[in-house]
């Protein structure tokens, strides 16, 4: 696994289980290896302009996330993954996907 996956992880939920989701792999935590991570969504009607990073069918390289639909990648979704919450890869994000959603995420937290 490297930084700008897609893969699939079990997330738990405010009810105490879990779902499997599509996560986006932004950075590998030094230490043990965790990564922190945000979650892919298709309810694409809950954007955060300037914040979420559309993940659009129509774009060049959408094949290579290998999703099925359009979706948001969700920074107001984050969470840092362990070794044993990854259930496998599905695809990846260009480095430039990846630069922007690092970069959205850092001048938030700086403001």
């Amino acid at each position: 696994m490297t930084e700008g996956d897609i893969i699939l992880a079990r997330i738990p939920q405010a009810d105490g289980g879990g779902k499997v989701r599509p996560t986006i792999l932004l950075r590998q935590l030094p230490g043990f290896g965790d990564y922190l991570a945000c979650g892919v969504s298709t309810q694409l009607k809950y954007e955060i302009k300037d914040f979420d990073f559309p993940l659009m069918e129509s774009d060049e390289e959408f094949t290579a996330t290998g999703l099925k639909q359009s979706s948001l990648a969700r920074l107001s979704f984050l969470g840092v993954l362990t070794q044993s919450q990854v259930l496998g890869k599905i695809g990846c994000i260009n480095q430039a996907a990846l630069n922007t959603l690092r970069n959205r995420l850092a001048n938030y937290i700086v403001k």
